[in-house]
């Protein structure tokens, strides 16, 4: 008897975090240089979803994983860890509300149809123990039937949403 390929129980959502993070030493017209050579969109590494998976997170930060980032699959779309992001889904489109720096509740939510996607980038000051960095995140998010490489790479963002504040 011949297995069917199970079917998907509807389209995935598909968030890629890019996060790069910077010291006092990085500042300055040669390192934002480099910063601002790195990709603000990556292809998807090739990966067969589970059938029961609803939400795929790429996950790529400073450039420091291996080439193609942490690949972790979800069976709901709730973005546990990632307070800054919150989800929504209908059976035609996702509704995402950024919340950059956890704080600033109360923005809108922006609607991404099927077969497209959106690119939310935030930026921000984080204080440690006698030191200090800047955060960069950009989270492509898609929603998609089929999962392909080039989701993020072969067409261009429905929406860019941008918070960049100025960081002293």
């Amino acid at each position: 008897m011949k297995r069917e390929k199970p079917e998907r129980p509807g389209p995935v959502v598909v968030v890629q975090w890019i996060e790069v993070e910077w010291g006092k030493d990085a500042r300055g017209a040669e390192a934002a240089t480099r910063r601002n050579q790195l990709p603000i969109a990556l292809s998807l590494p090739e990966l067969v979803l589970k059938p029961e998976t609803r939400l795929m997170m790429h996950l790529w930060k400073d450039g420091q994983l291996q080439k193609d980032g942490v690949i972790t699959q979800y069976s709901d779309i709730s973005l546990d860890g990632f307070p800054e992001i919150e989800l929504k889904s209908s059976s035609d489109h996702i509704s995402v509300t950024p919340h950059p720096r956890r704080v600033g509740m109360g923005r809108p939510a922006h609607d991404i149809p099927i077969q497209h996607w959106s690119q939310f980038t935030w930026n921000e000051r984080l204080v440690y123990e006698g030191s200090w960095a800047y955060k960069q995140i950009t989270a492509n998010i898609g929603y998609f039937h089929e999962l392909q490489g080039s989701a993020f790479s072969d067409q261009q963002p429905l929406e860019v949403w941008s918070e960049l504040v100025r960081l002293y």
